[in-house]
């Protein structure tokens, strides 16, 4: 079977969390989608969310335990696998000990 772009978008558009169980296997407890769906900012910088671009609105999780975190713009999300990678402590240290 190969993939099919047109069936995918179609998917993604008929069921809002099609993507998000497909490609990262997550799930909303008793299938609320409401903090997903209705967040207009996100938590970490509270920037409004666009459509496109390192605005648009994703999902936090954790890789480790595909547990659900937050509703955060891509930007933020990007910047915290950096965080993730290196460790809180590290840039922490980094940052005390430059400033």
């Amino acid at each position: 079977m190969s993939y099919n772009k047109e069936a995918y978008e179609a998917k993604k558009l008929s069921d809002p969390d099609y993507h998000r169980r497909r490609v990262y296997n997550l799930r909303y407890p008793d299938g609320d989608f409401d903090g997903y769906n209705s967040a207009t900012h996100c938590v970490i910088c509270e920037r409004p969310f666009e459509p496109t671009g390192m605005q648009r609105k994703v999902q936090d999780h954790s890789h480790e335990t595909g547990k659900t975190r937050g509703v955060i713009c891509h930007y933020c999300n990007a910047n915290l696998a950096y965080v993730d990678r290196i460790g809180i402590a590290t840039l922490v240290k980094y940052y005390e000990e430059n400033s």
